[in-house]
C-alpha cells in the first residue's frame, strides 16, 4: 500500500480490496461455496499484527457492497465481480497516508482448494483505496472515495514443489575434502494429498564431488537406497524413492546430499581462478 499521489495530497482512511478466485476453475457460482475449488482468506497482517478484514460474496449477479466506501451520493460502492467468487477488504491501521510515507507490505496468507486443477491459473486482483478521500471527513459528496489502479498476481496450483537449501556457512564453501558440506532437497506437498513410490531428484553442477546421499522423512533416515551416477559432463544425478505411501502436510519428504567442492571440473580447467 502507497500513497503515490504528484502532489503531497494525503489519504484518509486508507484499504485495500481484494477480489479473491474462490469459483476456481469449477466452481457453481454463488451460494455454492463448499463445492467450489479456487481460493480463500486465511489471513492478513502487518508487521506481524492481525488486520480488520471482511469478506463478501458476490451474490449471482456480480455484485458485491462494500462494508464502509461510499459514493457521491452516500450510497455504499457496489464492486462487480464473477458469482461466487470473493471480495476481501482490509482495513490499514492508519487515520491516513502522506505521500511521504512509507510503503505498507501486507503479508497476506490465501488457501488455495484441494480440488484446484493443476495449471489451471487464479488471478488475484488487489487495489487500494482511501475511504474518506483527501479530506479527514467522512463526507462523501465533498471528498468522494480515492482508489488507486488495480494489480493482478496469478497463482498457479500444483500438488508438489521442491526446495533445495544449502547446510553451511554464509551460501560459501573452501575447496577440498576437508571441508564437506550438504544439500537439503525437500519434497513440500499439498496438505492431505497421497503421493505413492514419491521421488526426489537432484543433479548436482560440474567441480562437486558427491560423497553420499540418504533419505529421510520427518527428519528421520529411512532405510531406501539414494541412486548416485556420474555423468561424463561432470555433473552427478542423484534419484531416491520413499517407500509406499506418504501424506503431504503430515510428512516431509528429505534427500540429504552429502559433497565438497573439488579443484577441477572434469575436463580439467580449475574451479577456482588461479
Amino acid at each position: 500500500m502507497d500513497n503515490a499521489a504528484s502532489g503531497a495530497e494525503t489519504g484518509y482512511a486508507p484499504y485495500i480490496d481484494l477480489i479473491l478466485p474462490a469459483n476456481g476453475a469449477d466452481g457453481a457460482g454463488a451460494g455454492n461455496t463448499p463445492v467450489n475449488d479456487g481460493v480463500s482468506f486465511v489471513s492478513a497482517t502487518y508487521l506481524d499484527a492481525s488486520l480488520q478484514a471482511k469478506t463478501i460474496e458476490f451474490d449471482a449477479t456480480g455484485r458485491a457492497t462494500h462494508p464502509f466506501a461510499r459514493d457521491t451520493l452516500g450510497n455504499p460502492v457496489v464492486v462487480t465481480g464473477t458469482p461466487g467468487d470473493t471480495l476481501l477488504v482490509l482495513t490499514l491501521p492508519f487515520g491516513s497516508f502522506t505521500t511521504a510515507q512509507t510503503p505498507a507490505d501486507i503479508a497476506l496468507t490465501l488457501q488455495v482448494s484441494n480440488l484446484a486443477d493443476p495449471g489451471t491459473l487464479l488471478g488475484v486482483t488487489a487495489k487500494g483505496g482511501f475511504a474518506y478521500g483527501a479530506e479527514p471527513f467522512n463526507n462523501p459528496s465533498a471528498n468522494p472515495v480515492i482508489t488507486g489502479p488495480a494489480a493482478v498476481t496469478a497463482i498457479d496450483p500444483v500438488v508438489a514443489r521442491l526446495s533445495v537449501t544449502y547446510a553451511g556457512p554464509e551460501q560459501e564453501t573452501a575447496t577440498g575434502p576437508s571441508y564437506p558440506r550438504e544439500w537439503v532437497v525437500k519434497g513440500l506437498l499439498a496438505s492431505g494429498q497421497p503421493f505413492t513410490n514419491f521421488t526426489l531428484s537432484d543433479t548436482t553442477p560440474d567441480g562437486v564431488v558427491v560423497t553420499g546421499a540418504h533419505l529421510e522423512l520427518n527428519g528421520v533416515t529411512i532405510a531406501a537406497p539414494v541412486s548416485i551416477v556420474r555423468n561424463a559432463d561432470g555433473t552427478t544425478s542423484l534419484t531416491g524413492t520413499f517407500p509406499g505411501t506418504i501424506t503431504g502436510g503430515s510428512q516431509v519428504p528429505t534427500m540429504v546430499i552429502d559433497w565438497y567442492v573439488t579443484e577441477f571440473l572434469h575436463d580439467g580447467t580449475p574451479v577456482l581462478d588461479p
